[in-house]
């Protein structure tokens, strides 16, 4: 998982800036580009579908470990090919920021298939 800078600069605004009115980052998205993430980026390469609220609870519970998994299902008809990259947004569509992305081997998904994906940030 690649922490963007994008995504680094609001963590910081949200923890010390009483003002700020960045959303929380619990939007997943899924696409099919495979480019190695880099600080730079601010979006997928090649998003598809709609983007996912956690599935968690919410408010989520304190972690003593400075983790907390994130669960994000993509239903049966939201996005479809061979999907290679997660993205953590802190909105749904328009203007958003990304928190991290990341790629793997790539996961067909069909217009009958559902996804879940988990991932767990940690802060250390």
């Amino acid at each position: 998982m690649t922490v963007v800078a994008a995504g680094k600069n609001a963590a910081v605004q949200r923890l010390f800036d009483a003002s700020t009115t960045i959303a929380i980052f619990n939007y997943g998205a899924i696409g099919t580009g495979d480019t190695v993430p880099t600080s730079a980026d601010t979006s997928l390469v090649a998003e598809v579908g709609t983007r996912v609220q956690d599935t968690t609870a919410s408010p989520h519970p304190p972690s003593p470990t400075g983790s907390q998994a994130l669960v994000f299902v993509f239903s049966a008809g939201n996005g479809t090919g061979d999907i290679a990259e997660f993205g953590l947004f802190n909105v749904s569509s328009g203007t958003t920021t990304m928190m991290l992305r990341k790629i793997f081997p790539p996961i067909t998904k069909t217009a009958g298939t559902t996804l879940t994906v988990t991932i767990t940030p940690t802060v250390s």
